[in-house]
């Protein structure tokens, strides 16, 4: 278990780093990505409903990020709720990443997913 200041601290970390992803993802990620699928020769129907995927991934760091800061923001008395939250966010995202790593050959780009989510998980072992 972490001290209370520490994993608020953690809390703020993924919260910067969940807020800098949404707008990497959504304006650095998909450019390149689009590029590399008109080189391929996808069809215009095909990239615009990966666009849609991959901005409502942007949206959700973005959500992800701001469970983190309310989660960092709780008072002593609503860290329970607020622990439950960060795990809801970091597990999945620690088992995402994971699965994405094998299902792509170990492309180390997911490893990200798994660091924010175990940061995540960590700031939600609080004690008092």
């Amino acid at each position: 278990m972490l001290p209370r200041r520490l994993a608020i601290a953690l809390r703020w970390l993924a919260a910067a780093m969940l807020f800098a992803s949404a707008f990497a993802h959504a304006l650095g990620g998909w450019p390149q990505f689009v590029g590399e699928l008109a080189a391929r020769g996808v069809d215009a129907a095909a990239t615009g409903a990966l666009q849609i995927g991959w901005y409502w991934g942007s949206v959700a760091f973005l959500a992800f990020a701001l469970v983190a800061a309310l989660a960092a923001r709780a008072r002593p008395e609503e860290d329970r709720l607020a622990r439950g939250a960060l795990l809801a966010v970091g597990a999945p995202m620690v088992g995402f990443g994971i699965a994405a790593m094998v299902a792509r050959h170990g492309n180390p780009h997911f490893l990200l997913f798994v660091a924010l989510g175990l940061v995540l998980a960590a700031s939600a072992s609080t004690r008092r």
